[in-house]
């Protein structure tokens, strides 16, 4: 993985960005996978982090983001590769269940299923 895989730039330009370094990263995805694969049942908990990178930022978490700030309104907003990979994992059986504290509409913009996933905060749209 090459510095460049770290970023990649979305429909709104926002990019999702990693502090890690490319050899640590890869290190951490492939424990993730290995983790995921022994797991009898597993599931995803998001919260609004995922969405910096569309440029949704909140009052709460926004002062951690080290990323680039294109700010957008909610609902012109499009879901990250994070959103799409989610889904596809969902839909692959590879997690079970996804719980959210983000009321963005973004997983759902994302066509992730509402029977497997909680919006614990509920959605604002």
């Amino acid at each position: 993985m090459d510095d460049d895989s770290l970023w990649d730039g979305g429909k709104l330009g926002g990019r999702e960005f990693s502090a890690d370094s490319s050899e640590s990263l890869d290190r951490k995805v492939r424990t993730l996978a290995q983790w995921m694969a022994q797991a009898r049942h597993v599931v995803f908990f998001t919260g609004s982090e995922i969405s910096h990178p569309a440029g949704l930022f909140d009052t709460t978490t926004a002062p951690r983001y080290r990323g680039p700030r294109t700010s957008v309104q909610e609902a012109s907003a499009v879901p990250t590769r994070a959103h799409m990979a989610i889904k596809t994992l969902l839909d692959e059986g590879t997690i079970q269940y996804l719980i959210t504290t983000t009321t963005d509409n973004l997983h759902r913009k994302a066509e992730t299923s509402s029977s497997r996933m909680c919006e614990l905060h509920g959605n604002l749209f």
